[in-house]
């Protein structure tokens, strides 16, 4: 697993805490590995999914014509 380090502005620490918080994440740390996380899990499946969804929707598309 590959470990990054980002460096985060003081001004964006409040809004930062404030999105922890509201996400019951408990700490910055988890907040941001849990989010990149989902990003990177978004991507991967719209990657590997994409051309199936839009050839069935194109299917289904020509029914209604």
């Amino acid at each position: 697993m590959a470990q990054f380090s980002i460096t985060i502005p003081n001004e964006f620490l409040p809004a930062l805490d404030e999105l922890v918080v509201q996400n019951g994440a408990g700490t910055r740390d988890l907040w941001l590995r849990n989010t990149i996380g989902n990003i990177l899990i978004q991507y991967q499946v719209q990657k590997d999914l994409l051309q199936p969804i839009q050839r069935r929707t194109l299917e289904l598309t020509n029914l209604w014509r």
